[in-house]
């Protein structure tokens, strides 16, 4: 079942929208445009390490399977991204070209050819890497109870979950995402840090260059640049 999320809300007097403001990426699922299988089907944990941007081993990705179903194809006025929630991404041409004409050699893809309704789509890219910045600004970004930084370290001082896995916290649940301005100036689509649930995040940039190439299936949120 996929969750449509909340849009993170401005604070008051924050400035207007322009080309340096970033926005929270998701899945669009409106759209319906979602990944669908793998052929040959993925390993469970190759594909968690992609979801999360982990890098994978050279026995791994010689492994990657060399198509993948999706659950519509593209139309005249519109090229999917397909997706399942907050990833991993799989990109048609025009996105990627777009993608990689602002931030060439900083993302990693795997080329695979995508199927929908049996009928080729020819050639997609898989995202298997971005960058990983630490640019949540805990004194500004609002989270759901209210508070900030004092919400952020209770969080961190919780006890493990079940599973031992590490504490986080949900930034695409805050009522408002600041992000330091300085961290991701000339960043244009990246990932916050594993305690903030690998969201991603992109350039207003990125995001005119998608509706241009007339790109779809992504959902944007605008966020604050601090």
């Amino acid at each position: 079942m996929h969750a449509t999320l909340e849009k993170p809300r401005l604070s008051p007097g924050a400035a207007t929208r322009n080309a340096s403001m970033p926005c929270l990426t998701t899945n669009d699922v409106n759209a319906r445009a979602f990944i669908d299988g793998y052929q040959p089907a993925i390993d469970p944990l190759v594909q968690s390490l992609i979801a999360l941007g982990e890098p994978l081993s050279a026995e791994q990705e010689a492994a990657l399977p060399a198509s993948v179903n999706v659950s519509r194809p593209p139309t005249e006025k519109k090229r999917f991204i397909y997706a399942l929630h907050a990833g991993p991404f799989l990109l048609p041409p025009e996105a990627h070209d777009a993608l990689i004409k602002l931030e060439p050699g900083v993302h990693r893809f795997h080329e695979i050819e995508a199927f929908a309704g049996g009928a080729s789509l020819g050639r997609y890219f898989l995202q298997l890497e971005s960058p990983v910045v630490d640019c949540v600004d805990l004194d500004h970004t609002v989270f759901r109870d209210g508070r900030s930084r004092a919400y952020f370290d209770e969080m961190m001082a919780a006890p493990k979950g079940p599973a031992g896995g590490p504490p986080r916290v949900s930034i695409a649940a805050a009522r408002v995402i600041a992000l330091s301005a300085d961290k991701i100036r000339g960043r244009h689509w990246w990932r916050v840090p594993r305690e903030f649930s690998n969201a991603h995040f992109c350039s207003d940039e990125l995001r005119q260059s998608f509706s241009a190439a007339k790109v779809a299936g992504l959902q944007f949120s605008d966020c604050q640049a601090s």
